[in-house]
């Protein structure tokens, strides 16, 4: 049975909507009370919960804390180990491709939210700045 929307769920969905950016859940919590004061951190946390179980939400496990991202549909995300940034990938052919490739080998796999790391275009380019004589 699906609950009910209420009007802090609904600030929570907008504000995660709006948001490109995946944050976590105290980046949210910050930028909910900059909307509507009036929402506090546990009904936020209490929100979450219920939009992450009724799959309206995902989580973006890091290995250092938690993203959050509204779309819940299949798709692909960039982790920069330096700035900590998390980027949607645009191009999901190569995965799709490996996906086929292992179910031919009788695997079947859910590639629904694959979590690649590395360097963001603009953290790649301070390193290679850095390393220049």
């Amino acid at each position: 049975m699906r609950e009910r929307n209420t009007k802090q769920k609904e600030v929570i969905l907008n504000t995660l909507m709006e948001n490109k950016r995946h944050p976590t859940i105290q980046e949210l919590v910050e930028e909910v009370n900059q909307k509507d004061a009036s929402i506090g951190q546990a009904t936020i946390y209490r929100n979450v919960k219920k939009l992450l179980k009724e799959k309206e939400i995902i989580q973006i496990p890091t290995g250092i804390e938690n993203h959050l991202d509204y779309n819940h549909h299949d798709h692909y995300h960039i982790y920069c180990e330096k700035c900590h940034q998390i980027i949607d990938m645009k191009n999901l052919a190569p995965l799709k491709e490996l996906q086929e490739k292992i179910e031919q080998e009788g695997v079947e796999i859910n590639l629904g939210h694959i979590l690649l790391t590395g360097l963001c275009a603009k953290c790649k380019g301070e390193k290679n700045e850095k390393v220049s004589l």
